[in-house]
This record gives C-alpha cells, structure tokens and sequence, in this order.
C-alpha cells in the first residue's frame, strides 16, 4: 500500500500501515457515566442509520475540529463501539486511575463520551459493515498541547472545548501521550468497512454466532483509560464485558492487519470482565466491596421528603487471604448491584420511584412518588448518573448499565415522618458473579 491520498478517506487523512504488534490483551480502560446533555451536537450526513464508519465519522468530525482555536489539531486517537445491546464499557476497566479520569474528564465532557458511556446507542446491524453509532477522536496541538475530544454519536457530531494541559482530565484523555500516537493514526489505516468485512469473512462471523450478544470495537492510538489489543494500526476487537447481564470470564477475539491491509492475525482468549484471583480452568472471582462515607446531616428535599447525601469507595482484596485492598475498584455497574434499607430490627422499607428515569440537570429535578425511600446517583461533581429503583421494577435501576465507581455520590430519599437514625442501607450482589456486600449505618 502506498501513502499517497486514496479516494473516500476523510480530507487530509492519509492511508497506513496495518499491524497488530501484540498477543498481550491489555483491557481497555473506558470509563463510563450517565448521559447528561441534552444538546448533543450537530448532525452529519451520509452515515447510516447504525451509524458512520470510520472515514464518514471522522470526515464529519473534521469540519466541526479544524477551525477550533488553538491548532492546528492532529488526531491521536479514534475508538468506534458497535455493541448488541445496552452497554457502557467502563467495564473494560482496569488499572488505578480509572476513577479518577472518570471524576476528571465526566464532567468536564458532559454528553455521551468514553466517560460518560452509560447511554451509547445499541447497534442492530450488521459487524461485516463497519458501522458504530459511537465514536470518539482525539486531537492535540503541538502548539499549544491542548487536547480536542469530539465525538458521532448516531451521525450527530459534538465537539468540545480545548482541554488545556493545567486541566487534570488533559492528563487522563492523553495529553502527556499524544505525541508518542501521531504516527500510529498519521496516516489512517484502512475504513472500518474495509476492515469489518474482512474480518467477518476471516473469522468474526464465527465468533458472533457463538457468542452472541457481542461488542465490534474500532481502535487505534491512545484508547483512554487504558488500551486494548490493537497494534500501531488498529485492528478489530469483539468483547462482552460491559453489555447488560454480562460478567465474569467472557471470551474475545482480536484481529489484526498486515501493511497490505490484509488480516495477518487472529487472537481467541478469555478475560474477566470483573475482577479474579485466577481465571481458571475454574476462575476464582473476587469479592467487592462499596464502603460509604459517613453521611451528611439529613435536610429537606422537598413535596414531604428529606435526604441524606454520601461518597462511597468501591475495592476488592489485593490478592487471596491477603489485607491489602484495592481502593479504586473497576467494572461495576448497576445492574450488579441491588440495595435494601432495613430498620433496626433488619426489617425491609419500601420503595418510591423518582421522576428522573433518566437524564435531568439538577437532582433537585428528581421528585419521589409513592411513600418510600429512593437513591440518586451522581458524580463526584453532584450530576445525575441513574436513580434506584426504576418505575417498572422496585429492585433494578432506571438505567441498568451506569458505572458504580469510587468517589461517586448516592443521595438517599425518604419520607419526611420516618426516623431512620439507626437503619442500615445494605448492598449485595444481583447475580452470583460478582458478589457485592457493604452497608451504611444512618
């Protein structure tokens, strides 16, 4: 393949060179919250409706990014989720700054981004396409070592402000790195339906009958949060962690490109998508806990409600029968985790739905029916994430696939005439992968 300019690659974008370098999976770290902004963006045309491919998303990407001040901007990065089902993919987490660029960049990219993933549209197409309703650019300017992020969501373009090396999140969305990817996406490897195609007639549509529900996944340069198993040009990936209903030991399969833009290599594994001592023959699981703050003073929340606010961490041990503990947890989300509020005599309370079954802009939108109590999650910043429980089911969540991560908030309501000094919120597990336990005494 020559790297002159070949027709139907986004302006300014060049062809490259396609290898996968590793057999090493290194999971990828994306950290996910609630869809919080209402304004998404522009909408671009020409994709379809599953969405762009890579050279459409970027093409569109490119009109919004190349006048922002601050440039010129080059790309560094380029991440496309096709999932089959509800899924956020901070469930690919792993490594000890997974909270904390969740807490950084969530809300300072508020929208659906790799932080903030919990509302990434489900895909019903085909994976030989090349289509993703979901793709994030990164950009940095040798001028000024800002970082651009920019993202198409379902053919709708958003990009936001340059984030300046004196913010933390430049740091977690690659600031410090970018320099170090410019070649690997400088020039682009081939379309993602080029490489879709190829891949499912090589062995992806193997993959996808077996284990179906499945998540494509494009990618090359920097992945935030973490990597996954693409070479210096990207490749294709098909994982599980992260969709709805999905834990534990999961198989996956990368595939890789040679320079000539043929498949040159095909990796079949298993991973866990929470944590383990061992994956096997028979994975040992590792236990989590979510362990509160003690909580603020109870105050008003209005229509006969008041509500007591607390932090909370998420760990699980270092190692088998060892103290040690991992205070920034990774791959919980809410539908893992169910929560009861007992009285002193380890008597259950009720339940009340809250108005917010999903995204609001203050939590002082949320409003309780019903005389029982209810939890509102947020960020470390006070921003909705999902509410508890939701109004079809009194035990599951309103949005099932919103990350459960250190530092965020839970804001517990109840009925003004209840005295719950003494009562306990007690956590447990959904499924018998992973087990959850913790409490918090009021």
């Amino acid at each position: 393949m020559s790297d002159s300019p070949q027709e139907g690659k986004p302006e300014g974008i060049e062809p490259s060179v396609v290898v996968l370098a590793t057999a090493v999976v290194l999971l990828l770290v994306l950290a996910a919250v609630a869809f919080r902004s209402a304004n998404l963006g522009t909408p671009a045309s020409g994709s379809s409706p599953n969405g762009p491919t890579l050279y459409e998303a970027l093409s569109a990407v490119n009109t919004s990014v190349r006048n922002m001040s601050g440039g010129p901007w080059e790309l560094f990065s380029y991440i496309g989720f096709a999932a089959q089902g509800m899924f956020n993919p901070a469930a690919f987490s792993l490594g000890t700054s997974t909270n904390a660029s969740l807490r950084y960049c969530g809300g300072q990219l508020p929208g659906v981004t790799l932080w903030n993933g919990s509302s990434i549209p489900v895909f019903d197409g085909s994976i030989a396409s090349g289509a993703a309703p979901f793709w994030q650019f990164e950009f940095s300017s040798n001028s000024t070592k800002g970082v651009v992020v920019a993202t198409d969501t379902s053919g709708v373009v958003r990009a936001y402000p340059p984030i300046l090396p004196t913010d933390p999140c430049w740091y977690y969305a690659g600031g410090g790195a970018a320099s170090g990817y410019f070649r690997w996406v400088n020039p682009l490897p081939e379309d993602s339906s080029v490489q879709a195609q190829l891949s499912y007639d090589r062995v992806s549509r193997t993959f996808e009958s077996d284990h179906r529900p499945v998540v494509e996944i494009f990618a090359d340069g920097f992945t935030p949060l973490g990597a996954i198993g693409h070479g210096p040009n990207g490749g294709v990936e098909f994982f599980r962690c992260g969709l709805l209903g999905v834990a534990g030991a999961q198989p996956f399969l990368i595939v890789g490109f040679s320079s000539s833009g043929q498949v040159s290599d095909t990796i079949n594994g298993t991973v866990s998508c929470t944590a383990t001592y061992s994956l096997g023959p028979s994975p040992i699981y590792t236990p989590y806990s979510i362990i509160p703050s003690t909580p603020g003073p109870p105050g008003a929340f209005g229509n006969g409600f008041e509500s007591v606010r607390f932090s909370f961490q998420t760990e699980f041990p270092a190692g088998v029968n060892n103290s040690t503990r991992y205070y920034d947890a990774w791959g919980l989300l809410s539908w893992m985790v169910s929560m009861s509020l007992r009285n002193s005599s380890g008597q259950s309370l009720p339940t009340a739905s809250l108005s917010c079954q999903a995204w609001v802009s203050t939590v002082a939108a949320c409003t309780p029916s019903g005389s029982g109590w209810s939890i509102i999650l947020t960020s470390a910043d006070g921003a909705w994430l999902d509410s508890f429980p939701s109004a079809s089911n009194a035990s599951s969540w309103s949005l099932p696939v919103a990350a459960i991560a250190s530092n965020e908030q839970l804001v517990l309501t109840y009925p003004s005439p209840w005295n719950i000094t003494g009562d306990s919120l007690v956590f447990s597990n959904t499924a018998s992968v992973p087990t959850i336990g913790g409490f918090e005494t009021l």
